[in-house]
């Protein structure tokens, strides 16, 4: 798409070349930059991958001084586009890209940007000592059917973890040569390991698939973390939780009713029944819409069981939830009888 845009602009940009693996393998051989300067925008939790060069070749779209930073997330309040725009700019509201603006589109408020947004927005948080882009990859087939629906948007839980191999019976299994990648939670066990450096720490205990009763720690911490991407990085419409994603993700749709959270909806995939949240739902049940999706045969899914899952959907409204047990294992199925529910669920949304 790059290439065509220069090619229309004239004659003098007849000479147009593709880099091959584009400007992140470019920057990997040429870490300094090379020729290229600025930021590589990239469409993960990153959002952008610098050179080592220290320049900045952006400028906020309002005031145009020299700014390139899109993690605040601004998005255009019409076309949902992200907006460049400085810590000084940002205070003004509504936001309009460049192209709403050229369109002479109204300026006129839209409430929480969700009246003239086609998709709806769902915040996805990843489960226990996975990360971001686990997650992003683990519903990559998702996203994509869905495409015209949801906008995915996945983060780190806030507590980092130790990186954790297993040892043999002999012990003789070395450490990892791979580079490793952090991985965090939204709940930990207070008597577990902690995280210290990045390298790898053997253990000799196998997974254990009971390990989540005790995860009791650290929801004070990621309960603000949550409110602040809620506020940075919202509105949103849902919140989809895998595995200890969906056990928080419930924790946050017991918490709509008081006020302190504005969703519409949750999806929990391959979900439990977490102690935090069994100390907040003391009676009744949770008045959130729901979508639960795990499998429903007993050791497909071997990092949780259906019975738990099937004990997280019993604490929501039956005339306000869906259930869809599938026939797999601990992943998020899109075959098309199972898209066909997801769509009939997320249909009532938009």
């Amino acid at each position: 798409m790059a290439s065509a845009y220069i090619r229309s602009k004239g004659e003098e940009f007849e000479n147009v070349y593709q880099l091959s693996g584009g400007i992140q393998r470019y920057l990997e051989a040429f870490p300094e930059g090379g020729y290229f300067h600025g930021k590589n925008f990239v469409f993960d939790h990153r959002i952008s991958v610098p050179s080592l060069q220290d320049k900045t070749v952006g400028c906020c779209y309002s005031c145009k001084s020299p700014y390139d930073d899109y993690t605040p997330r601004l998005r255009c309040s019409m076309c949902r586009m992200l907006v460049l725009l400085c810590e000084s700019c940002k205070a003004s509201v509504p936001y309009l890209c460049e192209l709403c603006a050229a369109n002479q589109h109204s300026s006129e408020p839209v409430e929480s940007g969700r009246d003239k947004c086609s998709k709806l927005r769902i915040l996805c948080l990843h489960g226990f000592r996975q990360n971001a882009s686990n997650l992003k990859g683990r519903l990559a087939s998702l996203s994509k059917k869905l495409r015209r629906t949801a906008e995915f948007v996945f983060i780190d839980a806030p507590h980092e973890l130790p990186l954790l191999y297993q040892l043999l019976e002999d012990e003789t299994r070395q450490e990892p040569t791979a580079q490793p990648h952090k991985k965090f939670a939204w709940l930990t066990d207070p008597d577990g390991p902690k995280a210290s450096t990045q390298t790898w720490t053997p253990v000799q205990k196998s997974f254990n698939p009971m390990q989540y009763q005790k995860q009791t720690s650290g929801w004070s911490e990621s309960w603000e973390y949550l409110g602040q991407v809620l506020a940075d990085r919202g509105p949103f419409d849902g919140v989809l939780g895998f595995w200890q994603g969906a056990a928080v993700a419930a924790i946050l749709s017991s918490l709509k009713d008081a006020g302190l959270i504005d969703i519409k909806f949750v999806v929990l995939c391959s979900g439990f029944v977490s102690p935090v949240l069994e100390q907040q739902v003391l009676g009744g049940l949770i008045d959130c819409p729901s979508l639960h999706i795990f499998s429903g045969k007993t050791g497909y899914d071997r990092q949780i069981s259906c019975t738990e899952s099937e004990r997280l959907a019993g604490k929501f409204r039956p005339d306000s939830r869906m259930v869809v047990r599938h026939d797999s294992g601990h992943i998020v199925p899109t075959r098309p009888d199972y898209l066909e529910q997801y769509s009939e669920f997320f249909k009532q949304f938009l």
